[in-house]
């Protein structure tokens, strides 16, 4: 499916919710562009507010390996340490460790996903929970902080 199919189908279903005419968008029109700006501080913030894109765009099979690319795991079980992004979608239940306090990692979790996260050693996670189960584990100075 072509990026402008879907942009047409995500906006006759109304999913935009008015995001249709915002500016930051005029001027992607890859797919890849398009999910580059969901993995941007803004993109985060914008699903947070509006819970897009729904999880039926994100199983799309035209979608998923671009997804993938950006480090967005749709239906699937993760088990892995210090990341730097991740997205978190869907149907899974995920094991995530961080333990390295050299920079700030970035966990989005949404659409039903079960996570587990683990900070140790002083790292520091950025935790965006969107409709999702998580449950937080912290010692030796790791930090979560949900935003």
């Amino acid at each position: 499916m072509k990026t402008t199919e879907l942009s047409r189908k995500i906006k006759d279903a109304n999913r935009f919710r008015g995001v249709a005419n915002c500016k930051a968008l005029k001027n992607h029109e890859t797919l890849q562009e398009l999910v580059a700006l969901l993995t941007t501080p803004e993109g985060i913030t914008f699903a947070k507010q509006t819970k897009f894109p729904t999880l039926d765009v994100l199983r799309d099979k035209t979608v998923k390996p671009t997804l993938l690319n950006h480090g967005i795991m749709v239906d699937r079980d993760v088990n892995v340490s210090n990341i730097p992004l991740l997205f978190l979608v869907g149907k899974g239940h995920s094991h995530l460790s961080y333990d390295n306090n050299s920079q700030i990692y970035t966990l989005v979790v949404m659409h039903g996903h079960k996570a587990s996260i683990t900070a140790t050693n002083g790292a520091l996670v950025s935790l965006h929970n969107i409709d999702a189960d998580v449950t937080i584990e912290t010692e030796n100075f790791g930090k979560v902080i949900q935003l």
